[in-house]
């Protein structure tokens, strides 16, 4: 059995909900169906072929109904959440946002339309699980969440900034190593001039990890 665990962290707001309107939970299906979206982005090549491939290809990762039904290869979950939960009105209001700065743009819809939904504040914690009995699935389904933390975000104004979280390696069992870094320290351009080159590295081995 192979098992990681991820210390993960909250950078900005937070929306991301669940079957009851306006409510907020930050679920394991909410995560796997981005790293979903991640994969598929990265294995595109695989459709300009035959759409199937890429399904099937997919399947044997994330699970599905393509091939009869196939459970994931990897079982996740979610552990000792710990934030402030606000309605977006009082959440963004607290942070300065508002329609005449640039917080205004990026959670435009909800300070002007949606002020009740909830969301958690900056600084939720929680421990997020990955166990698997395949370590070749399991190394495909680490370098897809390390894409969604490092590239994307969770819920609502992603494309924003809105769902960022931080996130770092606690525990590993099973194998020796990840062979892709999630205790990425980021430099600040103006001192340096270029990203880490650290942080350049470690995306070409998830992309190699991916493909």
């Amino acid at each position: 059995m192979i098992l990681a665990r991820f210390r993960c962290r909250g950078i900005t707001p937070i929306f991301i909900g669940n079957a009851e309107p306006n409510d907020v939970e930050i679920r394991p299906a909410s995560i796997t169906g981005l790293m979903r979206f991640w994969w598929r982005a990265m294995n595109a090549r695989l459709a300009a072929k035959s759409l199937q491939k890429l399904q099937e290809a997919e399947e044997k990762i994330f699970g599905g109904v393509l091939s009869g039904g196939r459970r994931s290869s990897f079982n996740c979950w979610i552990e000792d959440v710990d934030g402030d939960i606000k309605d977006a009105g009082r959440l963004l209001g607290a942070h300065n946002f508002n329609i005449y700065n640039g917080g205004g743009y990026l959670f435009y819809i909800l300070i002007n339309q949606n002020k009740d939904q909830k969301g958690y504040a900056p600084g939720l914690e929680f421990e997020l699980v990955f166990t698997s009995e395949s370590e070749k699935y399991f190394r495909q389904a680490i370098a897809s969440f390390w894409l969604a933390v490092n590239l994307g975000g969770f819920g609502t104004r992603s494309r924003r900034g809105g769902g960022a979280i931080q996130s770092e390696l606690a525990e590993l069992e099973g194998i020796d190593n990840l062979g892709i870094d999630f205790n990425i320290t980021y430099v600040n351009d103006h001192e340096k001039g270029t990203r880490n080159d650290h942080e350049n590295g470690t995306t070409v081995k998830v992309k190699k990890s991916v493909l």
